[in-house]
């Protein structure tokens, strides 16, 4: 009679494929498509995304507002992202900033764009998780806090 090795996996053991699956079950949406000169800022249908140009208000966030040079309100962002152990910058031109921010508890990425608008004095931002469906509102109080630093 062969040796039968009979494998008990308990609920517990499952958990960490249970909640591989809940958080990257958003991926079938795919990684948010990065801002282009001529693009809007707008998001799409997660829920893990911010925009000050989405007209629908569960995504909606106000754009920041400066005074002064556009070079002065670029350079004040920057400070901000610079100073940020969470954020990294990736990619800076004369009217756009691309910032990742890492989250402490379980390491995914945010991407963070900000297009500045000389004309109108104000820069527009979209904030938004790369996976997952939902992000409990990480985005949306990340970019509360750095409207906070920044009108400070």
């Amino acid at each position: 009679m062969p040796n039968l090795v009979v494998r008990v996996v308990t609920p517990i053991r499952k958990m960490p494929l249970i909640l591989l699956v809940v958080f990257l079950g958003g991926c079938v949406l795919g990684c948010p498509k990065l801002w282009s000169p001529g693009e809007s800022l707008v998001c799409g249908n997660a829920k893990r995304c911010v925009s000050s140009l989405d007209k629908r208000e569960e995504k909606r966030i106000e754009a920041l507002r400066y005074d002064g040079k556009l070079s002065d309100a670029r350079a004040q962002v920057l400070r901000l992202l610079e100073n940020d152990p969470s954020a990294r910058v990736v990619s800076v031109l004369n009217d756009y900033i691309h910032a990742v921010y890492r989250s402490d508890n379980m390491g995914f990425e945010d991407d963070a764009e900000f297009v500045f608008s000389k004309d109108e004095k104000r820069i527009d931002i979209r904030s938004s998780g790369r996976i997952g469906y939902y992000d409990f509102q990480a985005n949306r109080h990340r970019i509360e806090k750095l409207r906070a630093q920044f009108n400070a």
